[in-house]
């Protein structure tokens, strides 16, 4: 594969630790998108259906800092699917969060492979989960 700004723009991370901006979750989840060109109005269109996405109406004027780790781990998702990317990598998305907010993770997760056009390689610890979510796993045991 050749490397090009066309397949990075297509391509969005999710970390196992979420970074947030120290500003707002509107903010925070709208900045690829301004700093692409979107107009103001379809960058709110575009956050609030996001926002939708991952449970978090409301929370748009919150201070991203102040969210609980799950809370933080959904505007991360929320950051990187609002750019519509054809390919979203996840590093543990679940990982030290509560039982509940890895259950909304999830099904965030299958609302995301089921109604946008993006595949989702993740790694986890968890085998279970990696049953529950993927098409296919690959399990590397000793580097192999």
């Amino acid at each position: 594969v050749s490397w090009n700004d066309n397949l990075r723009k297509n391509i969005t991370m999710v970390f196992q630790i979420p970074v947030m901006f120290n500003t707002t979750v509107f903010k925070n989840i709208a900045y690829g998108l301004k700093i692409r060109g979107y107009s103001k109005e379809e960058i709110k269109k575009k956050v609030e259906e996001v926002l939708e996405l991952v449970r978090l109406q409301g929370y748009e004027n919150r201070r991203a800092k102040y969210l609980s780790g799950g809370e933080k781990q959904r505007v991360a998702i929320a950051r990187a699917i609002v750019l519509e990317p054809k390919l979203l990598l996840m590093d543990e998305p679940t990982a030290n969060l509560d039982p509940t907010n890895s259950a909304i993770i999830e099904e965030i997760v299958k609302e995301i492979v089921k109604e946008k056009e993006t595949t989702i390689l993740f790694s986890t610890h968890n085998l279970f989960q990696a049953k529950r979510l993927a098409h296919r796993v690959a399990h590397i045991y000793k580097g192999k």
